[in-house]
């Protein structure tokens, strides 16, 4: 079944609504209305730096093939971006980095990572079969938690023809990166992307808008924020959202929130409503607050005050 907007929406207010998650959380409409009021507009990065030179407009030109490998490299890519951390045999958080290099760790190793498959010949569905995945990039993602996982992600993103038939071909036609198109990718890839609240599809389709937008290619979006880790931080961090002292206390001292559970749908939930209300209140798109609030993580503040970000042992985000 698909999803608009505007039914993703409704799940999150009918999830937050319900007996067993309403008591974790809540959300500050009078601060939430405060902030809406001094937000500018973001500026929207276009992500280039997330991709290896061959595949940046300045060497695509009007290159089609191009820009269309361009729009399948965030698809792989993304679908690899969630939960690089994980704890030791003495209980201690730890952080994955790509080669060791702490500069290159979590989200910023994944691009890396994916960078260097590129540039060595063996990126999935553009370099190599999807039979060869499992062979040939084992290595890559060896040392990455749950690497089994992203093995099997890999093998069924590495598909080319079927992202072109399913994603990009409908992305164009329609001139819209919806949250409808997010739910069909998702039913069409479900390793990678089958979660409630379609966060990485959805981001899939954002980093397409951005990227796409200085190559003259015209995409509206038409999507939710999306609903993952870092958004809710932010959103904590200004006051805007609430968890309930229960909650608060498991996430401040790095108790694992379990995937599925009230508590985890409470933070998403109110993620996906409140993002909405500020877009709302500042005529902004659900797209663009999600990336105004991201901003809002490398302010010097947020750096030295922010409260720790909920942990969720997860393939959605």
């Amino acid at each position: 079944m698909t999803m608009t907007r505007h039914d993703l929406w409704v799940y999150a207010f009918n999830t937050f609504s319900s007996p067993t998650v309403s008591t974790l959380g809540s959300i500050n409409l009078q601060r939430l209305e405060d902030v809406a009021k001094t937000i500018g507009q973001p500026d929207l990065t276009d992500w280039e730096f997330y991709l290896p030179v061959m595949l940046q407009r300045d060497m695509a030109g009007m290159d089609q093939r191009r820009h269309r490998e361009a729009a399948y490299f965030f698809f792989v890519q993304t679908a690899l971006q969630y939960c690089f951390w994980d704890f030791d045999a003495d209980g201690n958080q730890t952080h994955w980095c790509y080669k060791g290099d702490p500069k290159a760790k979590g989200s910023r190793g994944c691009v890396a990572m994916t960078i260097d498959m590129y540039d060595k010949g063996v990126f999935p569905g553009l370099c190599i079969r999807q039979t060869d995945v499992r062979r040939k990039l084992a290595k890559y993602v060896a040392d990455m938690p749950n690497a089994e996982s992203r093995l099997d992600i890999l093998e069924e993103v590495g598909n080319y023809e079927k992202f072109c038939a399913e994603v990009y071909n409908p992305l164009l036609l329609s001139g819209t990166a919806s949250t409808e198109l997010a739910s069909k990718m998702a039913a069409a890839f479900p390793k990678a992307f089958a979660d409630p609240f379609l966060k990485k599809a959805q981001l899939v389709l954002g980093l397409i808008v951005t990227n796409f937008a200085p190559r003259k290619i015209a995409i509206k979006p038409d999507l939710t924020a999306y609903s993952d880790y870092r958004v809710p931080q932010v959103l904590c961090h200004l006051g805007i959202i609430t968890y309930s002292d229960e909650l608060a206390q498991k996430v401040d001292n790095g108790e694992l929130i379990a995937s599925g559970s009230a508590e985890e749908k409470a933070i998403r939930a109110m993620t996906i409503l409140a993002c909405a209300r500020l877009a709302a209140e500042s005529g902004l798109t659900d797209m663009e607050i999600d990336s105004w609030l991201f901003e809002q993580s490398r302010d010097e503040d947020f750096q030295k005050n922010a409260k720790p970000f909920h942990l969720t042992k997860t393939t959605d985000y």
